[in-house]
C-alpha cells in the first residue's frame, strides 16, 4: 500500500528485528517493548498504547542528547528509518554524525513536496506536515504530523528534539515521501481511510484508489410452509 505514512502501524519487528542483530538487548519489562543498545546510551520503548520513543545519550562532550518520539499509528518502516541508523552510528557501523544546521538535505531536495508557510512542507494531499524549529528554546526540532494526529483518523506524529542528527531526519524524511508501496493485511489498514490508499499492479502502476467495503445487502428470509 502507498502511501506509506497512511498505511498504518505495520509490523513492529521491522522496528526491533534491525536493532537485535545490533546486539540491542531486551531487559525484563511488565508492558510494552523495551531495548537497550550494547552501550546503554540508547533506550527504545514502546508504551502499553502503542507508541513509541528513542532516547539517545550523549557519549562525548561534542555530541547532543536526542531523542524521537511517534504516535501508536505511526507506519513500522518509518519508525525504522530513525532507529536503525542511529543504532548502526552508534556500534560505529557508520560514519554519519550530526552536523549543520538549517533543514535535512533530504527534503530540500525534493520535488513532490509542497513549500508551507514558514519552515514547513506540506504533502500533495495535504495528509502529512512536516514542520522545523530552529528555535534552541523550542523543545521540539522537527515534528511530522499525518492526518492531524488524530488516532480515530489513522493519523499519528512524530516528533524530533533539537540534537537530533540530520541523517536520522533525511531517512525519516524519505521514508515518509517514498512512493514505494509497504506490506499489509487488509484487515490491519484504517478502513476509514482506504479511499487515500493506492495498490501497486503487476505492472507497477498503481490501481484506482481502494473504496472501503460496502455491507451486503441482507438477504429476505424466506419461511418454509
Amino acid at each position: 500500500m502507498s502511501p506509506a505514512f497512511l498505511a498504518g502501524p505495520g509490523d513492529a519487528r521491522l522496528v526491533t528485528a534491525p536493532l537485535l542483530q545490533l546486539g540491542w538487548t531486551s531487559p525484563a519489562s511488565a508492558c510494552g517493548v523495551q531495548l537497550e543498545s550494547p552501550c546503554r546510551a540508547a533506550f527504545l520503548a514502546r508504551s502499553c498504547g502503542g507508541g513509541w520513543e528513542l532516547s539517545v545519550r550523549a557519549k562525548t562532550t561534542a555530541r547532543s542528547s536526542w531523542s524521537a518520539t511517534f504516535g501508536a499509528r505511526a507506519p513500522a518502516e518509518i519508525i525504522a528509518a530513525a532507529t536503525t541508523p542511529a543504532a548502526a552510528a552508534l556500534a560505529g557501523h557508520s560514519a554519519l554524525h550530526s552536523c549543520g544546521s538549517g533543514a535535512p538535505r533530504r527534503i530540500l531536495d525534493l520535488a513532490d513536496i509542497a513549500t508551507a508557510s514558514g519552515h514547513g512542507w506540506r504533502s500533495p494531499s495535504g495528509h502529512a506536515v512536516l514542520e522545523i524549529d530552529n528555535d534552541p528554546a523550542s523543545a521540539a526540532r522537527w515534528v511530522v504530523t499525518v492526518k492531524s494526529a488524530a488516532p480515530e483518523r489513522g493519523g499519528w506524529r512524530a516528533v524530533f528534539s533539537h540534537g537530533s542528527p540530520f541523517y536520522v531526519l533525511d531517512a525519516v524524511t524519505e521514508a515518509i515521501t517514498s512512493h514505494t508501496p509497504v506490506a499489509r493485511n487488509v484487515r490491519e489498514l484504517p478502513g476509514k481511510h482506504l479511499t487515500d490508499l493506492s495498490t501497486p499492479t503487476a505492472g507497477g502502476g498503481p490501481l484506482p484508489r481502494c473504496r472501503a467495503p460496502h455491507p451486503r445487502p441482507a438477504r429476505p428470509t424466506v419461511r418454509k410452509r
